[in-house]
């Protein structure tokens, strides 16, 4: 109960709580006072799950609880999420690509494309079938950037300080226009809150994206910015005759950019970082994320309306504070 308003506020369950966007969403609900108790439950406790010094005080806060569980196993998860809890799942990210231009609504056909992604399929699926015993709402967020990001963003952006260090053009399978729309992990955190707290959204999808549209081309003109390098496309032919042996090309980036990014790291004294600039096969390849956020901006619209250099750079920043990153290549 809130002292100053006679308010009672609900308790909530963080599943995945240690992660990107549950240890944002964590910090979102108890900064801003919303719940009376939270529970975290996570197979990676906080000591182990590189928390900022930030998000390390709001673990600390009396009214955190952290659970370890690893979901998959039935045992320990019925222990750590009692029925008095509001449950927040974390949202289901990767979820699918969309092969069109036109920005997609939350009713379209989708496509997994990543292990990740079919797992999550699977999850929307198996909700459905469990109405209306369990309440639920599926958000869909676009590329989701921001503090603690480690999969999303980043990877590009350790790339292009790879570049920097390499001296060299930083250049990209396909071209400019290839859609990878975007949403702050701020934006992520509140859609979630408030759609848990609307009845009118139980049993509903959401696509949470923001305004800018994003392409590869603007992403690259960031990581150009941030690095001061410049960046290059091989183009749609050259990148489809890439796309016939995929794995070969990846293999042959990844060990140039992992080589360059241990060399960095030996030489700015980083013993141990979780970044990694390695990508997958299925992130190379040419297919388009374009959503539509109408449906959500009806109740609620994004703050922040497009990534910008100084959004990105404070990721890296972060990261830099702990020794994770080299902070001289952001000087």
């Amino acid at each position: 109960m809130s002292e100053s308003t006679g308010e009672i506020k609900p308790r909530a369950v963080v599943l995945g709580g240690c992660g990107f966007i549950g240890r944002n969403l964590v910090e979102y609900l108890i900064s801003n006072d919303l719940v009376s108790e939270l529970r975290v439950v996570d197979k990676t406790p906080p000591q182990l799950a590189f928390l900022n010094p930030t998000h390390t005080k709001i673990f600390e806060d009396p009214r955190v609880e952290y659970k370890s569980a690893n979901l998959i196993n039935p045992s320990p998860k019925t222990s750590a999420t009692p029925e008095a809890y509001r449950c927040i799942v974390g949202p289901l990210r990767n979820l699918f690509v969309l092969v069109l231009l036109q920005p997609q609504k939350e009713d379209c056909s989708i496509e997994p494309w990543t292990v990740e992604g079919r797992m999550k399929s699977k999850v929307e699926q198996e909700l459905r079938s469990l109405e209306p015993e369990l309440s639920y709402t599926v958000l869909r967020p676009a590329i989701v950037y921001g503090i603690g990001d480690r999969r999303s963003l980043t990877p590009r952006l350790l790339i292009g300080a790879i570049y920097k260090h390499l001296g060299q053009t930083m250049k990209l399978l396909w071209t400019a226009d290839l859609k990878m729309n975007t949403v702050h992990v701020e934006d992520v955190c509140r859609a979630a809150w408030t759609l848990a707290r609307t009845p009118e959204a139980q049993g509903q999808v959401y696509n949470v994206v923001d305004e800018a549209d994003s392409t590869q081309g603007s992403l690259a003109k960031l990581v150009s910015e941030i690095f001061k390098i410049k960046h290059d496309y091989y183009g749609t032919a050259i990148s489809t005759l890439a796309k016939s042996d995929i794995s070969a090309v990846v293999e042959q980036a990844n060990d140039t950019h992992l080589s360059a990014w241990a060399d960095i790291c030996r030489r700015h004294d980083i013993p141990h970082t979780p970044l990694d600039p390695a990508a997958g096969a299925e992130l190379l390849l040419n297919r388009q994320l374009c959503l539509s956020g109408a449906r959500i901006a009806a109740i609620l619209r994004p703050r922040h309306l497009a990534p910008t250099a100084a959004a990105l750079t404070q990721v890296l920043e972060d990261y830099a504070s702990m020794n994770l990153f080299p902070k001289e290549f952001l000087l």
